[in-house]
């Protein structure tokens, strides 16, 4: 049963309502509200336990991520992500993926000469990445991994961060893996993008289920984002919006009358997001303080 949450940088117990989620596990409505001290956007009550194991079956894997369209896009965008961060002259170093899925990052990051090794903890998505890539991956969280302190040159998590409610103790940990000059490198979608607020909007008016709900717990924005790295230990080098490492940013208009014109609006706004820097994601590189 879901259960009821603090804000997970000020710890702070009270919270706004934005928005029903319209979205129910065991009968219980999950709301979308946002604390009133740091501005933090969450998911409360949120799923607990077996309820989260549950949302990331098999299944879930072979929905959205079981193609080779899907794995070729994500490929090219990570590429272009990280060729145009700079991060290519970083490549050789040992690496963790957190959060690795199918193994689309960690195939870049082999191309890119790094020492590739992830975590995930969908049992169904590590062995496909021991057997099919044969990469190294720990099955579990990243706590529960339990590797050396200062082990890895980088730690990445690929929209992943969305998806934990333990966002404290997994930045712990991340810190204490990374070497002395170790980098963190994440890609969060972003609250404050225009096609997110636009598809909010629609699903408050509509009363239909916001997309993600429940597997995103949190909603960040880039001054969020930065409070819980630097509250957490680490100094942010970089922080930018990004496009999505999703093959659906234009939506084809076709079908009913209000589809076609959804996808119209949603394109003028994916737009509109490129030119005033409101994309759908924020990407951040940090290190340890």
């Amino acid at each position: 049963m879901p259960e009821s949450v603090r804000c997970q940088i000020c710890s702070s117990s009270e919270s706004n309502l934005i928005q029903s989620s319209h979205a129910f596990i065991d009968s219980i409505e999950l709301n979308l509200v946002r604390c009133p001290n740091c501005r933090l956007v969450y998911l409360n009550p949120q799923p607990i336990g077996v309820e989260i194991e549950n949302l990331y079956s098999k299944e879930y894997f072979i929905k959205w991520y079981g193609t080779e369209k899907k794995r070729e896009f994500s490929k090219n965008f990570f590429h272009e992500l990280l060729s145009k961060n700079k991060l290519r002259a970083k490549a050789g170093g040992k690496l963790l993926d957190v959060g690795c899925g199918m193994g689309f990052f960690l195939e870049v990051a082999r191309e890119w000469d790094w020492d590739a090794h992830g975590v995930e903890i969908s049992p169904y998505a590590v062995r496909y990445c021991k057997e099919r890539l044969h990469f190294e991956v720990h099955c579990g969280t990243l706590e529960s991994a339990n590797y050396p302190k200062d082990y890895f040159d980088i730690v990445t998590a690929f929209d992943f961060l969305e998806h934990i409610r333990s966002l404290s103790s997994f930045l712990s940990e991340a810190k204490r893996v990374l070497r002395e000059d170790g980098l963190f490198i994440a890609l969060v979608p972003n609250y404050n993008s225009l096609v997110f607020q636009l598809d909010r909007n629609i699903c408050k008016w509509m009363k239909l289920p916001l997309s993600n709900v429940p597997e995103h717990l949190t909603y960040f924005t880039p001054s969020s984002l930065r409070r819980l790295l630097e509250e957490s230990g680490f100094r942010v080098d970089k922080l930018s919006t990004s496009d999505a490492n999703d093959e659906g940013e234009y939506l084809v208009p076709k079908g009913t009358p209000r589809a076609f014109l959804r996808a119209l609006v949603n394109n003028v706004f994916f737009m509109l997001g490129k030119i005033s820097h409101r994309q759908e994601a924020i990407f951040v590189m940090a290190k340890k303080q």
